[in-house]
């Protein structure tokens, strides 16, 4: 009779903890799928940035930089496209994005600043007439220049068109 009730005690042990390391297996998919459901839209997330009616950059906020597309190229070559963009430095909506180089919010007008530069209708230090030398591994624009066109967005609105003619 004990070994009956030995061997029925261990047949239900072993069950029992089978069931219990299923359960924890299960958690740990479940919290790894949680996760990915919390990462995976701000991999995906971008912003539009309306400069005018034809005229809408994307932003990309897990890498703080401009999205690269057919509507990006076509507006590079359009020139009354570009003096609408120049005209748009001095737009200081907030887009609601911070960015790892600026002190305050992305505004529409430092966009339109960076779309210049990357396209190479400008170039930095010969429009501005100042250095920026501090660069981030991860990070395509220069440490301060966001702030910078943020406190003399006139002024830097104003060296742009004179580069641009």
């Amino acid at each position: 009779m004990k070994k009956y009730s030995i061997i029925v005690i261990i047949l239900f042990s072993s069950i029992f903890f089978a069931n219990c390391s299923q359960k924890r297996d299960d958690t740990n998919k479940n919290q790894i799928h949680i996760n990915q459901e919390i990462v995976q839209p701000i991999k995906n997330d971008t912003i539009l940035v309306k400069l005018d009616d034809d005229i809408i950059l994307k932003w990309d906020v897990v890498s703080d930089q401009l999205i690269e597309n057919e509507n990006y190229i076509n507006i590079s070559t359009d020139k009354n496209k570009i003096k609408t963009i120049v005209n748009s430095i001095c737009n200081d909506e907030d887009l609601g994005i911070k960015v790892q180089t600026k002190k305050e919010n992305l505004k529409k007008g430092d966009v339109a600043f960076l779309y210049l530069i990357r396209t190479r209708k400008i170039y930095l230090f010969s429009c501005l007439k100042v250095q920026f030398d501090v660069y981030d591994k991860n990070y395509k624009y220069a440490y301060g220049l966001l702030d910078y066109i943020e406190e003399y967005r006139l002024e830097v609105q104003n060296k742009v068109k004179a580069c641009i003619k």
